[in-house]
């Protein structure tokens, strides 16, 4: 009788399982485990070993299959369930116990590209002294973080050189008059950079919890009634406002509440 093959692949692990047989091991996805591997496979009839494409993580293990002679091929997870539900197999244990470990791959490995690109983007600004002081000005504002600084210094230049209307106006912020006639039309923002506007809004979700000036005008905002959407918009425009203050006026979080000028020394 012939047997199947097939190896859920991790970075540290190779999950193995033989069908008919209902045999199942594991082994560390390194040269050791590949050796195990091939050796108890070779005990099988095997017409066919599959492995799910992980990343890279499959390649040493796809290597030393082939390299024995064993029919060792990649398999695309999504297409294998996709037919699995098209055969109405669900095989519910396995597949959620595959997309619980699929799923915290990922997000390790999304998490360690996003650490990367934060740590590339900081290397960047502090390449040059002006961005740097800049960076330090804005990341001084509670609730600033590197993202917000980095998309500030990259994608609104003019911050420092405007009015608090020109900035907000710029942002997208602004609330306009929306009136004709006998109509009077509730006030909303549009126009202005959209990218800088998605950034600055999370930003402000944070700010408008943990920065204590914006977290006592957010709650004034809420005892006076107004609705949950334009308290972050106002909370919005209050932050990019401030932070063109500051750079304007050469001068980090604290000196601009108490009306110091003094420059910032420390990243």
């Amino acid at each position: 009788m012939l047997s199947f093959c097939g190896v859920d692949v991790s970075k540290d692990r190779l999950d193995v399982l033989v069908l008919p047989e209902q045999q199942s091991f594991s082994v560390s996805n390194d040269v050791a485990g590949w050796a195990e591997v091939v050796a108890r496979l070779r005990g099988f009839a095997i017409a066919a070993i599959g492995l799910e494409a992980s990343g890279g993580y499959e390649r040493g293990a796809m290597r030393a299959l082939l390299a024995a002679g064993l029919p060792a091929c990649q398999v695309n997870p999504f297409k294998l369930r996709q037919f699995a539900r098209a055969s109405g197999v669900l095989a519910r244990l396995l597949e959620d116990a595959m997309l619980q470990r699929l799923s915290r791959r990922r997000i390790a490995r999304l998490v360690a590209d996003i650490e990367s690109l934060d740590a590339h983007l900081v290397e960047i600004v502090d390449t040059d002294a002006a961005l740097a002081h800049r960076y330090r000005l804005l990341t001084s504002m509670p609730g600033v973080g590197l993202v917000l600084a980095c998309t500030l210094i990259a994608l609104l230049p003019e911050l420092g050189v405007m009015s608090r209307k020109q900035v907000a106006a710029l942002v997208g912020v602004a609330p306009y008059a929306f009136e004709s006639g006998k109509f009077k039309g509730r006030r909303c923002i549009w126009g202005g950079r959209a990218p800088v506007r998605e950034v600055l809004y999370m930003a402000a979700m944070s700010a408008g919890n943990w920065n204590p000036v914006l977290k006592q005008f957010r709650k004034r905002l809420q005892g006076a009634g107004k609705l949950p959407k334009v308290i972050i918009v106002a909370v919005m425009r209050k932050m990019i406002t401030m932070l063109n203050a500051m750079v304007r006026d050469d001068v980090a979080w604290a000196d601009h509440l108490h009306g110091r000028r003094t420059v910032p020394t420390a990243c």
